[in-house]
């Protein structure tokens, strides 16, 4: 593949991503606004369900803004950096980011589920955490790898 082809491919690529995660993003805060109006309702202002719907939101976007500057920093650089390094950086962003949403998601899913049921001890996260741009900063140092080489 030619060069200037592999780069407008891994240009679309991100383009891509970023049309998605504001997607996402979207989805993401239809879900947990809602849930948030739901839980108020059924539990009350100060539950930890309202609290969690607020904290998905919350953290959802700050892994979006994390990813569009990383996203940014590789589109900038990308005359001058690995493309085959950049392009297995961008894969593992995308699935992060992918992995990331499913489990955001399903801790909406839980405050649903919760509400419907009318019983708030199901609204936990994950015992592990959420592996995210916020909590694994491996990533970013990845991209900042790819920048360094030049």
């Amino acid at each position: 593949m030619e060069i200037n082809e592999q780069k407008k491919e891994i240009i679309d690529q991100i383009n891509f991503m970023k049309s998605t995660s504001f997607e996402e993003i979207l989805l993401i805060f239809k879900s947990a606004a809602s849930l948030y109006f739901r839980s108020v309702i059924t539990f009350g202002f100060n539950c930890k369900e309202s609290k969690e719907c607020i904290n998905v939101l919350k953290e959802m976007y700050k892994i979006i803004l994390k990813e569009r500057k990383l996203l940014n920093i590789i589109k900038i650089n990308i005359d001058s950096i690995d493309l085959d390094d950049t392009s297995l950086v961008i894969d593992m962003l995308d699935s992060l980011n992918d992995n990331t949403y499913l489990a955001y998601d399903s801790v909406l899913t839980e405050i649903e589920t919760s509400c419907d049921l009318q019983s708030d001890d199901r609204c936990l996260r994950p015992r592990m955490g959420i592996d995210s741009l916020l909590t694994n900063n491996e990533y970013e140092g990845k991209v900042i790898k790819l920048v360094k080489k030049l």
